[in-house]
């Protein structure tokens, strides 16, 4: 029967918007996801199977458990045949069918209709079914500095991977991560995910059908896209999405021989647990990423020294180690911007004198010594020293400092500035911060600048 011969199939928004619903998507539970259409959409398992292009049969080992589903065009397929939302596909960690477009005029300089359409070609049958998945992720990506001829390059590498897809086609999906892993801190991750999503989805399913000495190269790239995509997820409060991430990183890392990054990887693990506060695994996570064998660079070797002096500090039983580690952390930073590091810089270029500083006053702050972090602060937190993300983070963190060392107004003061910036960046973690700025401020909750703090932050 062919798709959609039962017509589509209708979920009400206030199914798809149950929190069970999003902790069911952001979990990957396809299982779930095919009963839920059935319970919320009244389909069938025949009708999910005629709208999905998928067999009946291998719908109901799907439904009932016995295939667990784990590749991104079958997870894409059943997100089209239930028509999911954009918000709902990318908590399944798909690219939205709807992403935020660029300005008229970037669009026109940089995606040729003619060349993006050519790639967007209805679906006919399975095959050319994978060719539209790869179009569309083609289509999500901006196209900056590539002429004609590259563009046909890459919709024929993505329509025929074992054929085309070369060297130049590889190189291209690293720009790619590279000029959207540069608007970040200006746009949000609302803005930069659904992009990333696609690149990624365009590596995984090209990766199948590639020669081996190019599948290696694709998935370092992939490894590099797969880890910012966690960092993303991380951003904006979806931390099992993050996990899933990192892991799959970790894993196209190991199979390209990328040493560097499945360090790298370790060491934002270790970054996210900071984010649930368990020192612990902060502290032990930061430790693994500092194994010689991971050849990392100078500067990432620098902050996953200070990654586990701030481990030493929340756990509170060695401040004398979070001190030498500390003290490491500026060594290094020092090395490498003297110009000694051997490793691979790129890798470590966004970190800096200026971040080591934020991340030291944090360390402070955790040994319980706010009116240090509070001088940190004072010194190093300017604007334009960091992306307007990064700097209304370091302001909510700069909050709860002062709210450590008893000065309220001055600690409401910074989070209504750190809140306006949450707000634009679409920073979750920062909203989180500031969520624990307004527990530390309770002593003081009858003063009216904690009062318009608190009511600020009840809006959000």
């Amino acid at each position: 029967m062919p798709p959609g011969a039962f017509g589509p199939i209708e979920i009400p928004a206030w199914a798809w918007n149950r929190e069970a619903t999003r902790r069911m998507l952001r979990g990957r539970d396809i299982a779930a996801l095919l009963r839920f259409a059935q319970q919320y959409g009244g389909a069938s398992q025949s009708r999910i199977a005629a709208a999905t292009g998928m067999a009946q049969g291998r719908i109901s080992e799907i439904a009932n458990g016995k295939k667990v589903v784990t590749l991104f065009d079958v997870i894409e397929r059943i997100a089209d045949g239930l028509t999911m939302p954009d918000e709902c596909r990318m908590a399944l960690g798909l690219a939205p069918r709807n992403p935020p477009q660029a300005d008229a005029a970037s669009q026109r300089a940089s995606r040729p209709a003619d060349t993006i359409s050519a790639i967007q070609r209805p679906w006919e049958d399975e095959a050319v079914q994978r060719r539209e998945f790869m179009g569309k992720a083609m289509g999500l990506m901006s196209l900056p500095a590539i002429d004609m001829d590259q563009l046909r390059h890459v919709a024929a590498a993505l329509e025929n991977a074992g054929r085309y897809l070369d060297r130049s086609v590889v190189d291209y999906f690293a720009q790619q991560i590279t000029a959207n892993t540069g608007r970040d801190g200006e746009n949000g991750p609302r803005t930069t995910l659904p992009p990333m999503l696609g690149i990624v989805a365009a590596i995984e399913r090209s990766a199948r059908n590639v020669k081996p000495a190019v599948r290696r190269d694709l998935l370092k790239v992939g490894a590099r896209g797969a880890e910012f995509v966690g960092w993303l997820y991380r951003d904006v409060g979806m931390a099992e999405m993050a996990t899933y991430w990192h892991d799959r990183a970790i894993e196209w890392a190991q199979e390209s021989g990328y040493h560097a990054m499945q360090g790298y990887v370790l060491l934002k693990k270790s970054q996210a647990a900071w984010d649930q506060r368990d020192g612990l695994r902060m502290l032990t996570l930061a430790q693994a990423a500092q194994e010689s064998h991971w050849r990392l660079p100078l500067r990432i070797r620098a902050e996953a020294a200070q990654q586990e002096a701030r481990g030493h500090a929340m756990l509170g039983e060695d401040f004398h180690a979070m001190e030498r580690k500390l003290e490491d952390a500026r060594r290094l930073m020092a090395e490498a911007d003297g110009g000694g590091d051997g490793g691979e810089v790129a890798l470590g270029s966004h970190y800096n004198a200026g971040l080591l500083a934020m991340q030291t006053a944090i360390a402070q702050c955790e040994a319980g010594r706010p009116e240090r972090a509070v001088a940190i602060y004072a010194a190093e937190l300017a604007e334009g020293a960091f992306s307007r993300r990064d700097h209304g983070y370091f302001l909510a963190l700069k909050g709860n400092a002062l709210a450590m060392a008893d000065e309220p107004d001055e600690a409401c003061a910074s989070g209504l500035e750190a809140l306006a910036v949450a707000a634009e960046t679409d920073s979750v973690r920062t909203t989180g911060e500031l969520h624990r700025l307004r527990s530390q401020l309770r002593p003081w909750s009858n003063r009216p600048t904690v009062r318009q703090f608190v009511g600020a932050l009840s809006e959000v």
